[in-house]
């Protein structure tokens, strides 16, 4: 199949992180006071904007103040087990938003006063995220200079964004999830680490690149867990080693196609 598209079947993606429902709800309060007072990802805990701002002119701002791409979509709702979007804002709307403005991405919820974590159908990503995943799927990583190793700084610095990128939308996606610890960005951060090696394969990168984009989103995902709120002690993140293997092997992940209604909107 060709590279870019996501294989799809019946079958439904599985957990790989053991989980402890009790312990969840008792971390309730402890770590964040108020359960909807969550921060956006890559933002309050101190993301500078200028990354963000950098990766505007990558893509052409399109008119609307978001777009939603198939292929993202796909993505979010694999993981989310649902049907989600990914709505892709532009420059201008992410700079008017507080909750995505120099940050990576945002989930908003619902609060209905029954479930601790009620997520909307959709996350929200700004243009430093959603901009080198379209690329990617558009095959402007298919040159091997963006195979490990890398040897310019251009390479570098674009492998870096889609590692980044990568991370970030599977942790989303688990926001959007519908479990009772997907308030706890520990949980959430842990699941997301563990499960980018799976969304890789299934964006079907060649083995060189895949190595490059895992050891880039391990490199951020040491970086987000520098605030203690994102930082699961008990989580175990697959090592460099013990994943390149993974690459090399043709057997893909199943990829559960669940189609997003045209109603999801924020």
């Amino acid at each position: 199949m060709a590279r870019g598209n996501l294989t799809t079947t019946i079958e439904e993606a599985t957990e790989v992180v053991p989980e402890n429902d009790a312990g969840d709800r008792r971390l309730i309060g402890r770590i964040f006071g108020v359960i909807n007072e969550r921060a956006s990802y890559g933002r309050r805990i101190g993301m500078s904007a200028l990354g963000a701002l950098a990766f505007a002119a990558a893509v052409p701002e399109v008119a609307s103040a978001w777009h939603s791409d198939s292929r993202l979509n796909t993505i979010a709702s694999w993981l989310a087990m649902r049907p989600v979007r990914a709505l892709c804002y532009n420059a201008t709307e992410t700079k008017n938003d507080p909750n995505l403005d120099g940050g990576s991405g945002w989930t908003p919820s619902l609060q209905d006063g029954n479930t601790p974590w009620t997520p909307k159908d959709y996350t929200e990503l700004p243009p430093a995220t959603c901009n080198p995943l379209i690329r990617y799927f558009n095959g402007e990583y298919s040159s091997a200079s963006y195979d490990m190793p890398l040897k310019t700084s251009k390479a570098i610095d674009e492998v870096y964004k889609l590692g980044q990128s990568v991370l970030t939308i599977t942790h989303e996606s688990y926001h959007l999830r519908r479990t009772v610890w997907g308030w706890n960005e520990g949980q959430v951060e842990c699941h997301a680490i563990r499960h980018v090696p799976f969304v890789i394969k299934a964006m079907q990168m060649r083995p060189a690149l895949a190595k490059a984009v895992y050891a880039d989103a391990l490199d951020y995902h040491k970086w987000v867990i520098t605030n203690p709120g994102y930082n699961l002690k008990s989580c175990v993140v697959p090592s460099m080693a013990k994943v390149s293997s993974s690459f090399n092997d043709p057997e893909m992940p199943t990829v559960t196609r669940y189609e997003a209604s045209s109603s999801i909107t924020p």
